[in-house]
């Protein structure tokens, strides 16, 4: 089994969200009520409060170095669009994708539209014409996805989509073609790995699925973590879950590859099996 590790970029700079969302008011209430119920710090919680004043919201190069440190290639997603909190413009994304792409970073679509073809299409040419690449992957926002979704994204000219999950994690999907794209179905995610305030319960769900994709025989196993919460101060147990994880499976000696090499990797295995049978 090899891992491979993405991050989807929700948010930038606080200013995306002034006036313009309710981000922040929803952010207070949620966080007030885990201070409540001791599922964060109260440190965490006025360090969040103080959030709208600090100089951006991501934690991309952080999260960047750490992965790097460990040989992850990972794989982030920006968004071309708004919507569902996720506020920023993709001309304020550009020099941070530059400058991923000249570090040999591979990036990707973090997308909004899923039902309509033409909207998905827009997406796809704007981050196109941003990078000026025509072979790249996208996750859709929320995973929210239909039937239609990734026939979509496969007439769209993706290689490849990160979006199916099964949010109740019973069940661990290998990779699979839809026409010309490569669909990498998400195992886990730390959403939903790690239940508010309760980190070795999430450890203990994490090394449940670990164990049941070896058990499979699953070739890869797709993990996300959020950028944003790629912060002790703030988030302390999704930081302490992701650097456990890493760690974990560094020790395991698994193989951290990215979409790109899984996808060769996919279809020179099908081109000698085709061969094999000829």
């Amino acid at each position: 089994m090899k891992v491979i590790v993405s991050h989807d970029v929700d948010h930038l700079y606080p200013s995306d969200h002034h006036f313009r969302d309710l981000y922040f008011p929803k952010l207070y209430a949620r966080s007030f009520l885990e201070w409540m119920k001791g599922q964060c710090t109260p440190g965490e919680f006025f360090r969040r409060c103080l959030l709208p004043f600090r100089r951006r919201l991501h934690h991309i190069p952080e999260l960047l170095a750490y992965d790097r440190s460990l040989g992850i290639p990972s794989t982030f997603f920006f968004g071309m669009d708004n919507g569902l909190g996720m506020m920023y413009r993709r001309e304020r994304a550009k020099p941070i994708m530059d400058e991923l792409t000249e570090q040999g970073v591979d990036i990707g679509v973090h997308g909004i539209h899923f039902q309509e073809l033409p909207e998905i299409r827009k997406e796809y040419d704007a981050f196109s014409a941003l990078t000026g690449r025509k072979d790249f992957g996208i996750r859709m926002h929320y995973v929210r996805r239909t039937e239609d979704t990734f026939p979509h994204l496969a007439k769209a000219g993706y290689l490849f989509d990160s979006t199916q999950f099964d949010k109740t994690q019973q069940t661990l999907a290998a990779p699979y073609k839809v026409g010309g794209l490569w669909e990498f179905p998400l195992h886990i995610m730390e959403g939903y790995a790690v239940p508010p305030g309760k980190l070795e319960e999430g450890k203990q769900k994490t090394l449940h699925l670990l164990e049941k994709a070896e058990a499979e025989g699953l070739p890869y196993l797709v993990i996300l973590f959020h950028d944003v919460y790629f912060d002790e101060a703030l988030y302390r147990e999704y930081t302490a879950w992701y650097r456990w994880l890493t760690e974990l499976l560094t020790a395991k000696k698994l193989e951290f590859v990215n979409f790109r090499t899984a996808i060769r990797e996919l279809e020179e295995d099908a081109k000698n099996g085709d061969s094999n049978r000829k």
